[in-house]
């Protein structure tokens, strides 16, 4: 569940220096809610906007590393109006140096 009195959401995570992050609005992909190349310290950040308070999102997330194919996979959030923090929300994968495979991340679907 996250939090967004405002309506905007705030990502971050960790990766390999170089990676593109792109979270869309799901698969059809038709708005773009935030991107960020991932930094020499590993770390990136985006924000965005979901406007639609007390609803669930799947969002669809790709990364794209230097000179490899994109990799993607779909995160469910619960966007509430509330002002406090229930449990914020990061992607804390890939980490650096890590091998991204899509079977991972649909095996981890099913947990």
């Amino acid at each position: 569940t996250v939090v967004a009195p405002t309506k905007r959401v705030e990502f971050t995570g960790a990766g390999t220096t170089g990676t593109k992050v792109e979270i869309w609005n799901y698969r059809s992909k038709d708005r773009l809610i935030g991107s960020a190349v991932i930094g020499d310290d590993g770390r990136w950040k985006t924000s965005g906007e979901l406007n639609n308070q007390n609803s669930e999102y799947a969002l669809h997330v790709e990364y794209t590393a230097p000179g490899a194919p994109t990799q993607s996979l779909t995160r469910t959030i619960i966007v509430k109006a509330e002002d406090r923090i229930v449990l914020p929300f990061t992607v804390g994968t890939p980490a650096e140096g890590s091998a991204v495979t899509l079977d991972d991340y649909r095996a981890s679907d099913n947990n």
